[in-house]
């Protein structure tokens, strides 16, 4: 009996037959994107995670984001940039998360605290603005994974991990 293949839906709700298959972003992600800088903080599409941001050009981009819509690019900064630098577009890697917005509460210590949900990554063409925000223009390439038998393997083994923690 051959054993059936999983089903993979795209963060952004795209089936995907095979065992791992393609992911291919769907083509209405927003092309100019605010940017909010982030230190040591990696954020995955299809992965939503809490961020806390203090006062600072980081808060600033994501709250100006927001009013434009539900949607932001997180761009990471480059290790070994220090905390007191005033970060540059040359600070920031150039793969960024596009994310959607989905809730910001001000905490009583006046930071901010933002739940994030990955869409997908993209890749920055060009800046069309760095003063007083990060603007961005993003492209998304199509994500691919080839089925090797250690990817198939890997692949395996994580769904038996999460299988063993559900029971």
């Amino acid at each position: 009996m051959d054993e059936e293949k999983p089903l993979i839906v795209t963060p952004d709700g795209v089936p995907v037959s095979g065992e791992l298959g393609a992911i291919v972003p769907a083509g209405d992600q927003p092309r100019k994107l605010v940017l909010v800088p982030v230190r040591e903080r990696v954020l995955f599409p299809g992965v939503t995670i809490p961020v806390v941001l203090p006062p600072g050009p980081s808060r600033e981009a994501l709250t100006f984001a927001e009013s434009q819509g539900p949607f932001a690019g997180v761009a990471l900064v480059k290790p070994g940039t220090p905390a007191e630098k005033e970060i540059t577009k040359d600070d920031l890697l150039d793969v960024v998360v596009l994310v959607r917005i989905l809730r910001t509460v001000t905490l009583p210590d006046q930071t901010q605290a933002v739940l994030l949900q990955g869409v997908s990554r993209g890749r920055i063409e060009r800046f069309r603005r760095t003063n007083p925000y990060f603007i961005a223009e993003v492209s998304y390439p199509a994500e691919t994974y080839e089925e090797t038998e250690e990817s198939l393997a890997l692949w395996r083994a994580a769904r038996a991990s999460l299988a063993e923690l559900s029971d």
